[in-house]
């Protein structure tokens, strides 16, 4: 009998906006989008404490942005395209390890990391105008520009 050494059907590289699976987010909470959002990008308080938007206020984000595999395309794997949208529920984490794209720099583990302040991107470049050195999001393992790497963001500091 044969047996199978290939698992590729519906499998997909660590993608942005995933929980690390070696460990559990203390706190996710629901946000309503104030504007488009993608996946694992920080997110701060909207305009109401319910709302979201992307970005941080004042060096501190709320959280990021979690993946949801129910909204990716019928077509599996997905490309990963799709964004919540304004009015839509958003999965937030707020306290918890979650992966993100390094969009700029090598990320050294335990560095802070510098975040978009009307993007939500991360990057592991020093802050530079529009970039913002986040109090509450470090970096958790290595990674170079345009690789994924684990943050954790921290709710209470």
């Amino acid at each position: 009998m044969s047996k199978q050494t290939s698992y590729t059907m519906y499998t997909r590289d660590i993608l942005a906006g995933i929980l690390d699976g070696m460990r559990t987010a203390s706190v996710i909470r629901t946000g309503i989008a104030e504007g488009e959002i993608d996946f694992g990008l920080a997110v701060k308080k909207g305009t109401s404490d319910r709302q979201v938007l992307v970005g941080h206020t004042a060096g501190k984000v709320r959280g990021i942005s979690e993946r949801q595999v129910d909204r990716e395309q019928s077509l599996r794997p997905g490309d990963g395209s799709v964004v919540y949208n304004v009015g839509e529920g958003v999965s937030v984490i707020e306290d918890g390890y979650v992966w993100v794209l390094n969009t700029a720099g090598a990320a050294v583990y335990g560095s802070k990391a510098v975040v978009s302040d009307t993007t939500g991107q991360i990057r592991a470049t020093a802050a530079a105008a529009g970039w913002t050195t986040a109090t509450n999001v470090e970096f958790k393992s290595t990674a170079a520009s345009s690789e994924m790497v684990l943050v954790r963001v921290v709710s209470k500091l």
